[in-house]
């Protein structure tokens, strides 16, 4: 093997590197001794599908299309999954492909529909659920369906939305949600160590998401001063997220005994992770401030949704079974009592200002499909005008960092992600796109979240080439594609945004092997955005990651 890539989703150094000092992560620590490590930057806003997105092209979401799991459907604001499809950008298992190398690919968000490469793809979050042929080639999941039974690229999370805080339950159902996420990656450590083994591709790609999922959950049991610490809690179920890095650095020693010692390892993170404390109810701050209107409630509307949904919020998925999948996509309309606020209320046409994921909006004429504010100078102004009023709530929970969009991508596709970017508190609070709530800031309740993503993930590299013990200052998720192509000795695109990581190598490396650069501009290798999804798997997508807390 030529390269072994793996991804740890969410890992962050402030929990590893006392874990790794403390002797509990011996593998990655064996790999930290004889390679180098670094703080591995996010993509802005950190979140798994542009970042990952960012990892595969090597490219910023500007100029790859990714800033989120969702975007609005077209001629709609109606949110919809993104896929493989959305982006708009060559990754780097392209080009090896197209350069003669095998490669495998397991569990990178956005990789359904699977890409077609010269090897294997077991896809990552978001995927249909009833699509038997969703890996790469079509009867791999068959194959992994009948020798690893049980095999699931991810958990439901819908259910979680109804939980509640009650601490008769919450042990129960916290035990219970960490033996799941546990059993759900030992089954996909196995089913990597056995392809692996059998296929042998010269490049293999496979990310863990056990420690985001469970950070996500958990990080309140080991934070006293998180709001939703309790003592009594912590004491019932310990640190569980120290125990999931115990339990990662094993997986990682499992994937390492399939490779050759002089195999170059890179282990990356998509994003760090800290404390999560709050909501910033900035639909509710654009609407006292008279930026959005919405439609009054309570009111009758007539909701449309399929039968197997309405079984399964009524806890009665047992029934999905006894019946017909033909009688289970039946649509169903029924008259329902609206009681708060959603997207759907927004009246576009006295709204000039919206919360999208990590900041906000403008409502631009012919660029949102019901846009009232023009270009130049009313939005320069408008825009100016809310970043002043914004900066000016730094006393109500702590400092507010704003980013203009110019500032943060580059690309065609610029325009997809916010157009100001918030930082609160160093991302304790984050803005919220709720539209039922009075108070702008409040802490958080349900979903039981208490950990959310930091820009600053990890990095190490180890491997014949790489520098012996060495500490870099900085390093981007940018960065790994053109580094990846450099080892393995191909050119680096010069349209790529990241740059090769030659302080990584040994003394001299980089001298005797020159940096290569293909000045090409390549096609888009994913899509053109074009739906992956039936109107089922794209409620249910949106619902399990409403549990995750990636959507409102």
């Amino acid at each position: 093997m030529k390269a072994l890539i793996i991804g740890l989703d969410g890992a962050t150094w402030d929990v590893m590197s006392p874990l790794i000092e403390a002797g509990r992560m011996p593998n990655l620590a064996a790999l930290a001794k004889r390679g180098t490590s670094a703080i591995l930057d996010s993509v802005i806003p950190p979140n798994s599908p542009a970042a990952w997105s960012s990892f595969l092209t090597g490219k910023n979401p500007g100029k790859h299309g990714v800033f989120h799991f969702t975007k609005p459907a077209p001629d709609s604001m109606k949110q919809v999954p993104c896929s493989f499809r959305d982006i708009r950008s060559e990754t780097f298992p392209s080009l090896l492909s197209k350069a003669g190398l095998t490669v495998g690919m397991v569990n990178i968000p956005m990789t359904y529909p699977p890409p077609k490469i010269n090897g294997f793809v077991i896809p990552g979050i978001p995927v249909a659920a009833n699509d038997e042929k969703y890996c790469h080639p079509p009867e791999l999941g068959e194959e992994i369906a009948s020798r690893f039974s049980g095999y699931r690229v991810d958990r439901d999370f819908s259910d979680i939305i109804s939980w509640e805080n009650d601490p008769k339950t919450v042990v129960e159902q916290f035990r219970a949600l960490f033996e799941d996420m546990v059993s759900i990656e030992e089954k996909r450590v196995a089913v990597s160590v056995a392809l692996q083994k059998e296929k042998q591709p010269d490049v293999f790609v496979v990310v863990l998401t056990l420690l985001d999922r469970l950070q996500h959950y958990f990080w309140h049991l080991g934070d006293p001063a998180h709001p939703h610490y309790s003592e009594k809690s912590a004491k019932a179920l310990g640190n569980l997220i120290q125990e999931a890095y115990r339990l990662v650095d094993t997986m990682v020693g499992r994937l390492l005994e399939t490779v050759e010692a002089e195999t170059p390892v890179i282990i990356v993170s998509d994003h760090g992770f800290g404390p999560y404390h709050g909501d910033f109810y900035l639909n509710r701050w654009l609407m006292d401030h008279h930026y959005m209107t919405v439609r009054r409630v309570p009111r009758l509307v007539l909701k449309k949704t399929q039968l197997v949904r309405i079984l399964e919020r009524l806890k009665l998925r047992f029934l999905n079974g006894l019946l017909p999948r033909k009688v289970l996509q039946i649509p169903l309309t029924f008259p329902l009592v609206k009681a708060r606020n959603d997207t759907g209320d927004i009246i576009w046409s006295r709204t000039r200002a919206y919360t999208t994921l990590f900041g906000l909006r403008i409502n631009v004429k012919g660029r949102e499909p019901f846009g009232i504010v023009e270009h130049g100078r009313d939005y320069e102004e408008l825009l100016s005008e809310i970043s002043r009023k914004l900066s000016q709530l730094s006393d109500r929970v702590g400092p507010i960092e704003i980013a203009d969009q110019r500032t943060l991508y580059s690309g065609p596709y610029s325009t997809f992600g916010p157009d100001l970017y918030l930082s609160i508190a160093g991302i304790t609070y984050v803005p919220n796109e709720r539209l039922d709530k009075r108070k702008w800031f409040d802490t958080r309740h349900s979903p039981p979240l208490s950990g959310m993503h930091r820009i600053e993930g990890v990095f190490l590299a180890a491997g014949p080439n790489f520098a012996r013990r060495r500490e870099i200052p900085a390093a981007n998720i940018q960065d790994i594609a053109p580094t990846l192509l450099y080892l393995l000795g191909f050119p680096v695109p010069k349209e790529m945004d990241g740059r090769v990581l030659v302080e990584i190598f040994q003394d001299g490396y980089v001298e005797a092997h020159p940096i290569a650069y293909d000045e090409s501009t390549a096609e888009a290798f994913g899509g053109h955005g074009e739906d992956a999804y039936g109107a089922e798997d794209e409620e249910r997508i949106i619902d399990s990651l409403r549990g995750l807390g990636y959507v409102d």
